[in-house]
């Protein structure tokens, strides 16, 4: 679990925390090692902005980030506005609405984007073998987005 220091269930509101926890909820293939974990929580870190100042933490990542947002396909785009209403709807009626679902701007930078940036990058992340195969062999992304992908590869490998 990834939480930006500002936001409201941060358990350090003065810095960014990674959570690593030993049984994580809805990983029915059992593959949410600690470091996989690890490894999609820095991904959040690295296309995120400071909420301080507003400056990205890692301006090249950010700008792929930003560039993979914006060759969403119009299915992914209806996709995530019907997810984000649910997941919404559910927090609200928790009480939980939080930083991540206050608007669809932040929905879709700290939550949709991340997720799938994160599954096409550590396919082996996704709940079902079905999505792990549509991860893998990315005919979830447009072209754009797998030429993204493949340059934010290079950047969390030190290229």
């Amino acid at each position: 679990m990834f939480f930006k220091g500002a936001e409201d269930d941060s358990p350090d509101p003065s810095k960014n925390v990674i959570g690593v926890v030993d049984n994580v909820t809805g990983d029915p293939k059992g593959v949410f090692t600690k470091e996989l974990q690890v490894a999609g929580d820095v991904l959040h870190f690295l296309g995120g902005a400071n909420p301080d100042t507003g400056l990205p933490f890692n301006p090249e990542f950010f700008d792929l980030k930003q560039q993979f947002i914006a060759s969403m396909s119009t299915g992914e785009i209806k996709l995530s506005k019907r997810r984000f209403k649910e997941e919404k709807a559910k927090a609200v009626k928790k009480g939980r609405v939080g930083t991540n679902l206050a608007t669809y701007e932040n929905y879709l930078q700290t939550v949709w984007a991340d997720q799938m940036i994160i599954g096409g990058l550590f396919p082996e992340s996704m709940n079902t073998p079905e999505e792990e195969k549509r991860f893998r062999d990315k005919s979830v992304f447009t072209e754009d987005q797998k030429l993204l992908l493949s340059q934010m590869f290079e950047i969390i490998q030190g290229k």
